[in-house]
């Protein structure tokens, strides 16, 4: 189920006004785009296991967590397939 603009809007402001006040939000969803703007940090799951953990302060420049996600499951990322052992850089 899909949300209108008005509702994708309201949801944003919602979760903004959450992680400015300190609080953890653990938000999942396959519409990377949607939430390209409000991560701080990202746990990319493929066959549902944690295959890389992103920080936004990682991603090299003009990368996008899309780019990082098609790495992984393309096996194109150094890092695909092997166990999460820690916080890996994008």
């Amino acid at each position: 189920v899909g949300l209108d603009p008005h509702g994708i809007r309201e949801l944003k402001t919602m979760i903004a006004q959450l992680r400015d006040s300190g609080c953890a939000l653990l938000i999942s969803t396959h519409m990377i785009e949607s939430m390209e703007e409000d991560w701080d940090v990202t746990y990319i799951m493929v066959k549902g296991r944690i295959a890389r953990v992103c920080r936004r302060q990682e991603l090299a420049t003009g990368q996008s967590l899309e780019d990082v996600y098609f790495a992984i499951t393309e096996g194109k990322d150094r890092g695909a397939g092997n166990e999460l052992s820690g916080f890996s850089a994008c």
